[in-house]
């Protein structure tokens, strides 16, 4: 994509682009479109503008990509969450609810981490740390805005789960 941008202006202006991809089976489930907004918007957000940031940007397309075929959302939400907070800056490696998770279930903590999202999309676990660890991400993400996310709105409007 191609943007001009003027000098002391505050909006660019897109003057040419191609696109990509267009992940079209994300809009044909509401759970699957909302889990996607909420990545989406949580990049928007917490990303500084006109700073590069290629590992964020990977990240995205990579979770967009696994959100349209994923059995299962959530843990690919979770990762996400967990990756991208490390991305910018706000690692949770010594909160109490990580701490208990990598001393209860190791290869969960990493798989988290480290595991390619398209195979965390097939996976459920269940576990009350899990719960408390999304609690955290919400609430570190929620800490580091000016006003909630849009999409927990919607969510809670509809009684979206994701």
């Amino acid at each position: 994509m191609a943007v001009y941008l003027r000098p002391g202006a505050a909006w660019g202006k897109v003057v040419g682009g191609r696109l990509h991809r267009s992940f079209p089976r994300l809009r044909t489930e509401l759970a699957r479109s909302t889990a996607a907004a909420w990545v989406c918007e949580l990049v928007h957000r917490l990303t500084p503008e006109e700073q590069p940031s290629p590992e964020k940007f990977t990240l995205l397309v990579e979770t967009l990509d696994t959100l349209e075929d994923a059995a299962h959302v959530h843990l690919v939400r979770l990762a996400f969450a967990l990756r991208f907070l490390d991305l910018a800056g706000f690692g949770l490696e010594n909160r109490d609810p990580w701490v208990a998770l990598q001393r209860s279930q190791p290869g969960w903590a990493e798989s988290l981490i480290q595991m390619p999202l398209r195979g965390l999309g097939d996976m459920r676990w269940e576990d009350p740390l899990l719960t408390e660890l999304e609690h955290l991400v919400g609430s570190v993400v929620n800490d580091h805005l000016s006003h909630p996310l849009h999409v927990n709105r919607f969510r809670q409007m509809t009684g979206v789960e994701i």
